[in-house]
């Protein structure tokens, strides 16, 4: 099994609080894989559940992303937000374990 992370945004204008918005990064190594690669996820979750998202990256090594600015986009940017919505049982079952 992976590495879960929980995320917090960071500097988000007073305006865009309270958000409800829950954010996590989650990592699979290659010995976790079939494919042999590394497995990043980037997702959030509203406090219903009733809305996902994620942003996925598989590949031979793991990228250098700022999770925590990420959030805070998809915490002030409905547009990017939006962008990373997903209907996904895997990603549903994953957030029941968190």
């Amino acid at each position: 099994m992976g590495v879960w992370r929980d995320i917090e945004p960071c500097s988000v204008p007073k305006k865009f609080k309270p958000y409800d918005m829950h954010f996590a990064e989650y990592i699979e190594a290659p010995s976790e894989r079939n494919d042999g690669n590394w497995y990043q996820l980037f997702t959030f979750r509203d406090s219903k559940r009733t809305i996902f998202g994620k942003y996925e990256l598989i590949g031979k090594s793991l990228e250098k992303i700022n999770f925590e600015k990420l959030a805070t986009k998809v915490v002030m940017d409905s547009n990017v937000k939006n962008s990373m919505l997903a209907v996904d049982s895997e990603l549903i079952k994953l957030w029941k374990r968190h």
